[in-house]
């Protein structure tokens, strides 16, 4: 809660939250991490989707060599200022530092920059939850980041009424093991950024997940998978009947049935076909194919919602459904169009984003006129 000029209170979480009594306020959600996580692996279009936006932000892992290669660079924060000697120097020595993501130049137990954002921005898009420990050095300025388990990370939880949100020293954020604490941060030494932040109370101020948002879409995909993938391994239902018109003895009967089912049993032994004895020969088609029931078309249309709830198009992921719904320019193809939009739509705010948190936590800390 936090005092207002007329002495008012507003609640920016739930303060009855039963949880709170363990140290630290949980999600609200009935989905949670590990659940997000399973969901992450059970689904192969939602892992292509991420995968793909980790390794585009990957490419930006190294100092941009011209205005016109892919990279970050280390610039004056006033656009207008003029840099000096001195500020040049600064920027060169903060780029080698991010690269390294730390002070020393052979990291022992350290990742990589471009392993340091795989990390960070692979927890944003399945928890949106990113988080990173800052360890600082004797003056208080961060010496080395290390990327921290997201799913582990949770909000304080404390006695106070009012805190001092200017206060940096203050234990903000806890690390949980199997619901107990073992570890505190504060602001400097823990940054958590949430891209889809809610007004919700009860949402204890964690964001809320692209999963989260596509849970009847995913589990839709989930049916549909499932039942294509089955349909080989433990089908029940027969494709067909074999009859025969007439009288045919009971022992040629049996042989007929079991030289058949050797032949044509399907994958696993599914799919057995039923053999009756009646007056004539008949085949009596009991199965449906999926071309009749639409399965293509409906999983085309949840792999277009998926793809654009996380802000791409799905030719990002080489899923092509046509050329409808998609405008051009004159110089440039209908497929070269849709990719600059979804690049546009996705990756600049995801970039913007990560931007932003790099600065607040790691650059002006050590240089505030930098960025």
């Amino acid at each position: 809660a936090v005092a207002n000029k007329h002495a008012e209170w507003n609640v920016f979480w739930d303060p009855f939250a039963v949880v709170d009594a363990l140290g630290y306020k949980d999600r609200a959600s009935s989905i949670s991490f590990q659940t997000l996580n399973a969901m992450v692996w059970r689904m192969p279009i939602i892992q292509a989707i991420i995968k793909t936006r980790v390794d585009q932000i990957s490419s930006f892992a190294e100092v941009q060599q011209d205005k016109y290669a892919v990279g970050f660079r280390v610039q004056m924060r006033d656009r207008k200022a003029r840099p000096t000697p001195g500020s040049e120097k600064m920027s060169q020595q903060l780029e080698r530092w991010l690269l390294t993501t730390g002070t020393t130049d052979n990291p022992v137990g350290r990742d990589s920059f471009d392993a340091f954002l795989k990390k960070v921005v692979r927890d944003t898009l399945t928890y949106d939850a990113m988080t990173w420990e800052t360890v600082p050095d004797r003056t208080g300025k961060p010496a080395e980041f290390y990327a921290v388990d997201a799913a582990t990370i949770r909000y304080a939880d404390t006695t106070k009424l009012f805190t001092d949100p200017n206060d940096r020293k203050v234990t903000r954020y806890v690390q949980i093991y199997d619901g107990v604490v073992v570890a505190e941060y504060s602001s400097d030494e823990l940054l958590y950024g949430v891209r889809n932040p809610v007004t919700n109370l009860r949402n204890q101020q964690y964001g809320t997940s692209e999963l989260e948002m596509l849970v009847t879409t995913i589990t839709a995909l989930l049916w549909a998978w499932d039942y294509n993938q089955k349909f080989f391994s433990q089908g029940t239902a027969t494709k067909g009947i074999l009859n025969f018109k007439g009288a045919v003895p009971e022992k040629q009967l049996r042989q007929f049935r079991r030289h058949w089912y050797m032949m044509t049993a399907g994958v696993e032994n599914a799919y057995k076909t039923p053999i009756v004895n009646s007056d004539d020969l008949q085949w009596i088609n009991m199965q449906m194919s999926n071309r009749d029931m639409e399965y293509n078309a409906w999983m085309d249309f949840l792999i277009k919602v998926a793809a654009s709830v996380y802000g791409m198009d799905p030719m990002e992921i080489n899923f092509k459904y046509g050329d409808s719904g998609g405008a051009k320019s004159m110089f440039e193809s209908a497929n070269q169009s849709k990719l600059s939009a979804s690049k546009d739509k996705g990756l600049k705010p995801l970039l913007k984003f990560l931007e932003l948190k790099i600065n607040q936590s790691l650059i002006w800390p050590r240089e505030e006129d930098l960025e």
